[in-house]
């Protein structure tokens, strides 16, 4: 599950980038959250 997390998070990040430098910060943080908890 982590691989496919992994791919998702690069994938959403560089979506992210196009909309808002800040909120795709505060998603990285909640997402490497989450992963610790894996």
């Amino acid at each position: 599950m982590s691989k496919i997390n992994a791919k998702e998070t690069r994938a959403i990040t560089a979506d992210s980038r196009r909309i808002d430098p800040l909120s795709n910060g505060f998603f990285i943080l909640i997402l490497e959250i989450i992963s610790s908890l894996d």
